[in-house]
């Protein structure tokens, strides 16, 4: 039965489901690009480390990944050039070093296309590295801009004896040999609920504020 779990951080929020052993294992992540204290950039290279997840995911042998990153508000990235793409959930702390076998396919949002691979890689970490190879053969072109990344996986096996890890980072890296650009902004971002309701009770009290207040009326 999924256990559903909501994160709300400084410039992130988190939704996780934490499902029973070979149930899918659902993880959402929304980043804000042009937050410094999240996200890092060069003139080739972005990457972005969100908030932790409190508490982490168990993510066993035989289970599937659906790992999206959204970008704040209408904010997006553009490459250009031959490019890298990495989406990953890390470890916690404790857990043992493994690497695990993956199958997964990387979608990047706002684009028709994907990228689909089995690998063994991940001491710390689940979610593939997509390279030059894996990008020519899905055929995108030499510019390409997207709104955020999502891996769906299957975690096929891990080594050293290792059956299942917990995991609490999500984060993601883009490289490209031209420019990596990040574009738009975040002001147009929807309130999250906690942030609703905080509007609201603001509003109310404004309102019983102005209900209270008396009015002096003086006639010359």
């Amino acid at each position: 039965m999924k256990r559903l779990i909501a994160l709300l951080a400084v410039g992130a929020a988190f939704t996780a489901a934490v499902p029973s052993f070979g149930a899918p294992v659902i993880v959402t992540s929304t980043v804000d690009l042009l937050n410094t204290s999240q996200t890092s950039t060069s003139l080739h290279t972005i990457s972005s480390v969100a908030a932790q997840l409190s508490p982490a995911v168990a993510i066993a042998a035989g289970d599937t990944l659906d790992f999206t990153i959204n970008f704040a508000g209408n904010e997006s990235i553009t490459l250009n050039g031959d490019r890298k793409f990495f989406a990953e959930l890390q470890t916690a702390a404790g857990q043992a070093q493994a690497n695990a076998n993956m199958t997964g396919t990387l979608y990047l949002l706002g684009t028709n296309y994907s990228m689909t691979k089995t690998g063994t890689e991940g001491t710390d970490h689940v979610g593939e590295q997509y390279v030059l190879a894996d990008i020519n053969a899905a055929g995108l072109p030499s510019t390409v801009t997207f709104n955020g990344l999502r891996w769906v996986g299957t975690i096929n096996s891990y080594d050293s004896g290792v059956t299942s890890r917990l995991y609490d980072l999500p984060s993601f890296s883009v490289t490209a040999s031209g420019a990596a650009v990040i574009n738009g902004s975040a002001a147009g971002a929807v309130p999250e609920p906690a942030t609703w309701g905080m509007m609201v009770l603001g509003f109310g009290a404004t309102g019983a504020a102005l209900r209270r207040r008396k009015t002096a009326v003086s006639f010359g």
